[in-house]
């Protein structure tokens, strides 16, 4: 048997005037995203769902989880693996996919470096595999303002590999609460909507 400590319950709701995943538009407006969760110690179970936009119509996308953070070596270490499923799109090849998410943080005074790699064997409509590689710096420039800028690869069987980047800042107002303004774009304009550059403004409770 497991001696795990109490579990630490949690949620997250954030509204954005638009959804971005992996540097790509997941609605044509605003995306709201709510988040739960129960952590025991290292260990953590997670339950998320938000409204995306895709072939004309509008849907949720759910994510069920659990992983894994450790301090290792000055390092914040995390892995997490789940079920990702797309409710009420019409035309989706693939509704339900598996997704793997590592990540790997570190602090260096005031600017945070952090890796990201997310790994889906069969992602959802009618891509195949999909690999997902991040790493970004933040500065923090006073206490409860951040500047930051990621830049990321994706590389998709059956869909087209892109490049995505972003840079913005991020301001606390209470402990519990931010906002942030940050634009994103790609190197694949060309390629559509999802594509394009666009200026985005978030809120985000933790709680």
């Amino acid at each position: 048997m497991f001696d795990l400590p109490p579990p630490d319950p949690s949620i997250q709701i954030e509204l954005a005037s638009r959804g971005i995943s992996k540097g790509l538009a997941q609605t044509t407006g605003p995306q709201l995203v709510v988040r739960g969760g129960l952590t025991f110690g290292v260990f953590s179970a997670e339950a998320s769902g938000k409204n995306i936009d895709s072939n004309d119509d509008s849907g949720v996308e759910s994510y069920l989880s659990a992983g894994v953070a450790i301090k290792k070596s000055g390092f914040d270490l995390s892995a997490r693996g789940g079920l990702k499923s797309v409710h009420g799109i019409a035309g989706q090849v693939d509704r339900r996919a598996f997704e793997m998410r590592v990540e790997a943080g570190r602090q260096f005074g005031p600017v945070r470096a952090l890796a990201t790699m997310i790994y889906s064997p069969n992602d959802t409509g009618g891509t195949r595999s999909a690999l997902f590689v991040e790493g970004g710096l933040s500065f923090e420039a006073r206490k409860g303002t951040r500047i930051g800028a990621r830049i990321g690869r994706r590389e998709r069987d059956l869909a087209p590999d892109y490049t995505a980047y972003n840079v913005g800042i991020t301001q606390d107002i209470i402990p519990q609460v931010s906002a942030d303004l940050r634009v994103y774009d790609t190197n694949s304009g060309e390629l559509g909507y999802a594509f394009h550059r666009r200026l985005v403004g978030s809120l985000r409770a933790k709680f």
